[in-house]
């Protein structure tokens, strides 16, 4: 897949990531689906759901290929993914 454009949405409990891109046929292939990606995505653990938004035949440089949109609901952690400057120093203080 080739994506074209990556848009996140939402803060606090609630992100969002829209995606947009292509699929295209390779050779060993007898049928052109957007369904592996999705597949791929729903997959993985920081991602909570998939919604695929639509797909539209296309051709890219010469090849046959589906145009496609998608939105990802991304998890939910806990915590920050990446902390703040402030705790961590208020955790290095701790640290002897």
């Amino acid at each position: 897949a080739i994506l074209t454009d990556i848009d996140f949405t939402g803060s606090g409990e609630s992100a969002e990531c829209k995606i947009r891109g292509y699929v295209i046929r390779r050779a060993d292939e007898s049928e052109l689906s957007v369904r592996p990606l999705i597949d791929q995505l729903r997959a993985s653990p920081l991602i909570e759901s998939v919604r695929l938004e639509g797909t539209q035949s296309s051709t890219l440089d010469s090849r046959e290929a589906l145009h496609f949109s998608a939105t990802l609901r991304l998890q939910t952690f806990p915590f920050p993914i990446l902390p703040n400057p402030a705790m961590v120093a208020s955790a290095a203080e701790l640290v002897p």
